[in-house]
């Protein structure tokens, strides 16, 4: 069976909408979830999931930081040699998706929103540029409004044919 790795930067909104999207994926791969444990680490355990306990600083910017999550995402992409990889949130759609090309692994990304880092005009240039260079050999990249894919799409962060908008993503459905 092959595997796929999700790298994201908080479990407990994973599981919250993501949860469906992940026993599907079992149907077909092994799957093995990267995150920091801030709750539902047990429940992914339950569906069959491994998990392995990720540091991320979501809003920092401390080089030192990032580097040592960029050198454990080069770690565990050695260890767990995953078929496929999927992202969620800025850094690890950006570091994974640098270390997928240099492994040429095959990677998806999904855009959550913006995020602050296009907040200010400065950071925006530099999230930018590190979209677009993540970005250069990615399956597809998920955006979860119309919106957030058009600003990718006007900055030339992503080839317009990758591009895959999730209408009502994140939203349970009643019934």
């Amino acid at each position: 069976m092959e595997k796929i790795l999700i790298l994201t930067n908080h479990s407990y909104m994973l599981y919250q909408f993501r949860k469906e999207l992940i026993q599907r994926l079992q149907e077909d791969y092994e799957v093995v979830l990267s995150m920091p444990f801030v709750g539902h680490e047990d429940d992914f355990r339950k569906m069959g999931c491994k998990c392995i306990e990720t540091k991320i600083d979501r809003r920092g910017m401390n080089p030192r930081t990032d580097f040592r999550l960029l050198r454990f995402y080069w770690k565990m992409l050695s260890q767990e040699r995953p078929d496929k990889v999927l992202t969620y949130s800025i850094k690890p759609n950006v570091y994974g998706g640098f270390l997928c090309e240099l492994r040429r692994i095959p990677y998806y990304a999904n855009v959550q929103g913006l995020g602050t880092a296009f907040q200010k005009k400065g950071m925006a240039q530099f999230a930018g540029f590190l979209y677009r260079n993540a970005f250069r050999k990615v399956q597809a990249v998920f955006f979860e409004n119309q919106g957030n894919a058009a600003e990718f799409i006007r900055r030339k962060l992503v080839n317009q044919k990758k591009i895959v908008v999730l209408h009502g993503a994140g939203k349970k459905r009643a019934g």
